[in-house]
């Protein structure tokens, strides 16, 4: 079988699979914005399985090696660079420009895509959940999980678009071998292995498609995968069964799945409309691709556009690469005006803060230096100083020539021998450096209105470029007060903890010699000089936090609708007896019932499992408990079973093997305790050879 996926794969080039056009759009426009941000870059690529291929087959090549392997996309590209980037993202945006999509495979190409991005999604929430450490390599496996689909697309033009037509979700290893000698799962599976990646990738996407059992004792990405792509294909078919099987490996409620599925819905079809593409009902057995092909051959115009773009960036790019000189990038404008945009002779005014003037700069091309006794005050009438106030470009066709306030206008169109005039401000950063001065002629005005984006693009790296060359020095100081005030800013936090310690130290001892009646006003001390300590350290952490579902909860009746899903099951099974002690005065809160209810099924469940020869259950509930002098709602949940192991108790909430068997992942309490903090509650243990307590604290937000 590898055989055949080595034929396979050495039939296509793997490196320029389709890419969806109007991604490749939005990721030139992003790469050439003068404020790019890494995190947008990583959220457009993040959205499209064969461009995440192909920047992580090279960022995991011998060039690269030295990093280590990488299956975080910010941190890719923070190794890769904007140029590498940017050189990557060319190649295919060329390739595919050139090699149009047929209209057959750009239906199939969105629907992959479509189910993709709703995998990747769903695998990185089921990671989280379940406290695997590395979400963001889920997220990307979940992306690549279809890639042998593409590269079957390629390789199998006409046969394959027909097989997806009746097998699109209703895909198996089996029939795709019997029809293409290869299932899509080890087409990219073999591919992903020959990047040699220190991650189990390669066997997660090889078995997204095998029943449950038969990876059961494996890796937790194999799982989270193989669980992500059944949730990614749901319909009301097979939705029960795939519920029974993820609350079987990972105990996670329907409530909970059904509300993290919709979130993911709403995200991928938002994503789906900012590129034109619309999805039919994905619930169907058989999603529909309902995307004009108006709607195609409008992204593949922009792309079209963009490459364009791209090539005049490139020869700009190489112009200026080895520029260090300001009148070296002077001679370089004036070239350059003239081979790219058919001007004739450029001149080149800068501004001169000590005077509030434009002034002519010469280039290394030797020029008439009567240039020189013509600056131009910002105060005058001249186009040439209202181009530069208003950053705008202006001509002179349409102005009347005579006027003696034009004077300076009219004697430096007679040294560019020419009548008219295009005046071009340079900027970067918003702050205005000079002006282009070019002589230009009226049949000229079409042509120049069709190159100005181009102009503009030439201009921005001219901007950047230029004000480097002019603020060298300052640029240099400037970098170095920053690191040095940096530092002195991690020394004076650091300073302030170690008094604030002591204090805090001290202020302990008080309270000890004070005694509980007598150390409230030294408790208040305490908690601000913790407060004060964490808000140092935090300063340069700020997260944004989105908010929870919030309602009404009756937590009473929440508790007594579990404990009748269990009566019948594992109590009976067990023989186990429930003590309900609920507050009747509890009062309502507001909360996530969703959330909430996934925490108290892996404490009752946990409880049970934990008495297998019998026991007793207490569920206590009680209003206004005080913790940390905090009002509370406290639920306790004790047994009566044999106890934590003390190895157990040191590892309470984090993600560790099971003590109850094989069938049981270990992943119960590390659940609850992610989900409590995620309420902004508290919860507590007490475990001994005669029984295990766990108290949930929920906070009186009403």
């Amino acid at each position: 079988m590898g055989d055949n996926v080595s034929k396979l794969l050495s039939r296509i080039d793997t490196s320029n699979l389709r890419v969806l056009p109007r991604i490749l759009v939005d990721i030139i426009n992003e790469i050439q914005r003068e404020d790019v941000e890494v995190e947008n870059l990583v959220k457009i690529i993040g959205q499209d399985a064969s461009l995440s291929s192909r920047i992580l087959s090279v960022v995991n090549s011998p060039c690269y090696r030295q990093w280590g392997e990488l299956t975080d996309l910010k941190r890719i590209i923070g190794v890769l660079g904007l140029s590498a980037l940017k050189t990557i993202v060319i190649s295919v945006a060329i390739h595919q420009f050139f090699a149009k999509i047929p209209e057959q495979h750009q239906s199939f190409l969105e629907l992959i895509w479509y189910r993709s991005l709703h995998c990747a999604h769903i695998a990185r929430n089921l990671a989280e959940l379940t406290a695997y450490p590395f979400p963001d390599e889920a997220y990307l496996t979940g992306l690549l999980h279809r890639l042998g689909q593409l590269i079957l697309l390629d390789c199998f033009e006409k046969e394959y678009p027909k097989f997806l037509t009746d097998h699109f979700d209703d895909l198996d290893d089996y029939s795709e071998r019997a029809c293409f000698g290869v299932s899509q799962a080890e087409v990219g599976a073999h591919l992903i292995a020959s990047w040699k990646l220190r991650s189990f990738m390669a066997d997660a996407v090889s078995y997204q498609q095998q029943p449950f059992e038969a990876i059961a004792d494996s890796a937790g990405l194999v799982k989270i995968i193989n669980i992500a792509n059944q949730l990614s294909r749901l319909n009301e078919d097979n939705k029960n069964h795939v519920y029974e099987q993820v609350f079987s490996c990972f105990g996670l409620q329907p409530e909970l799945l059904e509300k993290m599925l919709d979130d993911i819905d709403m995200l991928v079809e938002q994503s789906a409309g900012v590129m034109g593409i619309t999805i039919a009902n994905p619930l169907q057995k058989n999603i529909q691709n309902l995307t004009s092909q108006q709607q195609r051959d409008e992204n593949h115009m922009r792309l079209a556009d963009q490459v364009k773009k791209f090539a005049l960036s490139s020869v700009c790019q190489q112009s200026l690469a080895n520029v260090s000189e300001l009148n070296a990038l002077i001679a370089l404008i004036q070239r350059d005006f003239s081979i790219l945009f058919g001007f004739g002779n450029v001149a080149i005014y800068l501004y001169r803060s000590e005077t509030n003037t434009l002034e002519w700069s010469a280039g290394q091309v030797e020029q008439d230096a009567i240039w020189s006794t013509i600056p131009v005050n910002l105060s005058s009438q001249s186009l040439v100083s209202k181009a530069w106030l208003r950053n705008r470009i202006l001509h002179s066709f349409n102005i009347d020539k005579s006027s003696v306030e034009r004077l300076i206008d009219r004697q430096i169109c007679q040294l560019l021998h020419s009548d008219d005039m295009l005046v071009i401000p340079i900027c970067s950063a918003n702050q205005v450096l000079g002006v282009i001065v070019a002589g230009v002629k009226i049949s000229q005005v079409k042509k120049i209105k069709a190159n100005l984006y181009f102009i503009n693009l030439f201009l921005d790296d001219i901007g950047k470029l230029m004000i480097s060359l002019l603020k060298q020095s300052l640029t240099d100081d400037l970098l170095n007060m920053q690191a040095d005030s940096q530092f002195r800013a991690k020394k004076l936090v650091h300073e302030i903890n170690n008094p604030l310690t002591v204090i805090n130290n001290y202020l302990h001892l008080l309270e000890l010699k004070l005694g509980e009646e007598n150390a409230r006003e030294v408790r208040v001390i305490q908690e601000e000089i913790e407060r004060v300590g964490i808000l140092l350290l935090r300063l340069p952490n700020s997260t944004e936090q989105f908010p929870d579902q919030m309602q009404s909860v009756d937590v009473n009746q929440l508790l007594m609708d579990l404990i009748k899903l269990f009566e019948m099951g594992i109590f009976k099974m067990h023989h186990i007896n429930i003590n309900l002690a609920l507050d009747s005065a509890l009062s309502k809160i507001s909360t996530d019932q969703n959330k909430l209810k996934q925490i108290f099924t892996n404490l009752i469940k946990n409880a049970g499992e934990a008495m297998a020869s019998g026991g007793v259950l207490d569920i206590i509930t009680k209003d206004h408990v005080k913790h940390n002098n905090k009002d509370y709602l406290a639920i306790t949940i004790a047994d009566t079973g044999p106890g934590l192991p003390q190895d157990v108790k040191d590892h309470l909430f984090s993600p560790v093997a099971s003590v109850k068997g094989k069938n049981h992942s270990g992943l119960g309490l590390t659940i609850s305790k992610r989900l409590v903090d995620e309420l902004k509650g508290v919860i507590l243990c007490n475990s001994s050879n005669s029984g295990t307590e766990l108290t949930v604290l929920l906070p009186k937000l009403n």
